[in-house]
């Protein structure tokens, strides 16, 4: 993961909003630029989107600058053992699956905002690399659930083409298009529900 952004004091909390939510992120143990350990001179070009001063073309252009981080041990709360193994061992469903996992008070938004800087930013967070090993575990949180109940959890779906439905889209089936644009071509849900089959090949342990 590397190390902190430094410190800077007498801090605001950030407002942040995506998808038609709004939070604000109060301050913690860091945040300026991260200047020590592997990622001590890591450049992001993207954002920020979702909080002020956004970047340019409202925090799409391209913008490099220092990777900031603000380690939150309080958000650390919400991504406990026990709390992964419950969003694992109670939903039955998809639906409270994605509820339990997804809520701000959730494992997925805890191991965000524990980053601050550029991880509380739902756009730009993939600029900071820790961001692939926290969605690594989310998909293995998932691969877990589905592996319990596998002929009934792999094919299933929920909710529409839209985070957080923002803004209103269809609802997906397992015959949706999914596009990663200039990525790789067009795949249909029923196609990346697994990780072992289809165009994948690949297991946690």
């Amino acid at each position: 993961m590397g190390s902190n952004g430094a410190y800077i004091p007498n801090r605001n909390g950030t407002a942040i909003s995506a998808f038609g939510i709004h939070a604000v992120i109060p301050p913690a143990t860091g945040g300026g630029c991260v200047t020590t350990g592997p990622f001590k001179n890591h450049t992001i070009n993207l954002g920020p989107v979702a909080y002020a001063p956004q970047g340019p073309n409202g925090g799409l252009g391209y913008n490099p600058r220092c990777l900031v981080r603000d380690l939150a041990p309080g958000f650390s709360n919400q991504t406990k053992p026990s709390d992964v193994a419950k969003v694992i061992g109670e939903p039955q469903d998809l639906y409270n699956f994605d509820d339990l996992l997804e809520s701000l008070t959730g494992v997925h938004a805890g191991g965000h905002f524990q980053m601050g800087g550029a991880g509380i930013d739902a756009f730009a967070s993939p600029g900071d690399p820790v961001f692939y090993l926290h969605h690594a575990q989310v998909d293995r949180v998932w691969t877990i659930w589905q592996g319990l109940e596998p002929e009934e959890r792999l094919r299933q779906v929920f909710g529409t083409s839209t985070a957080f439905n923002t803004p209103p889209s269809a609802n997906v089936t397992l015959d949706t298009q999914v596009s990663v644009d200039l990525l790789a071509e067009q795949k249909q849900i029923r196609e990346l529900t697994s990780t072992v089959d289809g165009p994948f090949c690949y297991q946690y342990v």
